[in-house]
């Protein structure tokens, strides 16, 4: 079998571990809810990605696939996809809150 590309939906990662390998930022080996380990790499849309040839975890993840996010967070911002009446009260809350920011 052939491996594949597929998404891990972030509700089914347990715990994220570093890469034993040295490939850069955005690498992690991740701890399934349902005890399987895989290699995942982040990309900006937001999605954890596996390649693999493994056929019972291709079936896991295939079964547990999420529908699309109505929001997602990139480069430090949250964007929504539509913004309805009911999500003004939430953005109008974070406009209150002031960042934290950590100098080294």
């Amino acid at each position: 079998m052939k491996s594949m590309q597929i998404k891990v939906p972030r509700n089914l990662i347990k715990k994220f571990y570093l890469h034993p390998e040295p490939y850069g930022d955005g690498y992690y080996v991740v701890d399934l809810i349902n005890g399987m380990y895989t290699d995942v790499f982040y990309r900006e849309e937001g999605d954890f990605i596996t390649i693999t040839n493994d056929k019972e975890l291709i079936s896991y993840l295939k079964k547990n696939q999420m529908g699309p996010r109505d929001y997602f967070f990139r480069n430090g911002v949250y964007s929504f996809r539509h913004v309805a009446d009911y999500d003004s009260i939430t953005i109008d809350e974070w406009k209150d809150i002031s960042p934290i920011s950590v100098r080294c």
